[in-house]
């Protein structure tokens, strides 16, 4: 069952669903559409068949089962901004049940009357992949916060973090993902290194100042 509710303190909403699939579907082509690392996909209309099947071309060719589309097991949570959300509501075609859903819900909750805002989803109960989510909408909302991990960052090389990154995003999140994971956790697969650790210090001493609890 997908769900949706505005946070408090941001124009940010949250979806939740008890299922990966369905979370996943509802978000695919906009999350796409906003970061994609394939020129076809990023910033592009594309149908959700075209983009099944490249993606199964892409990584079913390592991984069992083979020719399978593996989506929703690959991808836990999801963020977009409110210009992507727009864009595949007002320009694609053939939406999904699960995109209308998500469009309707958005229009009676007053989304889109906002200036600007913010979508992130995660599997009911998942927190840790709600906190990573949350702090791409932080990035994206709160222009203090934003400038001040850009500085921050600015000051490390982290080779190893932003090959990783930029393996699997769009080179236009790529700050913004540096900022979400160093603050989160790390991402598997990635060698900690001691200059990753430091920026985590710096970073953490941004983010109390704006998330208090966290």
């Amino acid at each position: 069952m997908l769900t949706i509710r505005k946070l408090p303190n941001y124009p940010i909403w949250h979806v939740e669903s008890d299922d990966r699939w369905d979370l996943a579907m509802t978000f695919l082509r906009i999350e796409e559409y906003y970061e994609s690392p394939n020129p076809l996909f990023q910033g592009k209309v594309f149908s959700l068949e075209t983009y099944m099947d490249w993606y199964v071309r892409e990584y079913s060719k390592t991984k069992k089962p083979y020719g399978a589309f593996t989506y929703a097991s690959d991808w836990s949570a999801f963020n977009v901004p409110e210009v992507a959300v727009r864009a595949v509501c007002e320009t694609f075609t053939g939406h999904s049940a699960k995109e209308l859903w998500l469009f309707d819900e958005l229009t009676k909750q007053g989304a889109f009357h906002e200036d600007q805002f913010y979508l992130i989803g995660n599997k009911r109960g998942a927190k840790a992949y709600f906190e990573h989510e949350y702090r791409h909408a932080l990035f994206a909302l709160n222009r203090e916060y934003h400038n001040a991990m850009i500085e921050i960052i600015a000051c490390f090389p982290i080779a190893e973090l932003r090959s990783w990154i930029l393996e699997r995003y769009s080179k236009t999140v790529l700050l913004d993902e540096i900022q979400a994971y160093t603050l989160t956790g790390w991402p598997k697969g990635c060698a900690i290194t001691e200059e990753m650790r430091v920026l985590q210090q710096l970073l953490k001493r941004i983010e109390q100042r704006h998330i208090p609890a966290a």
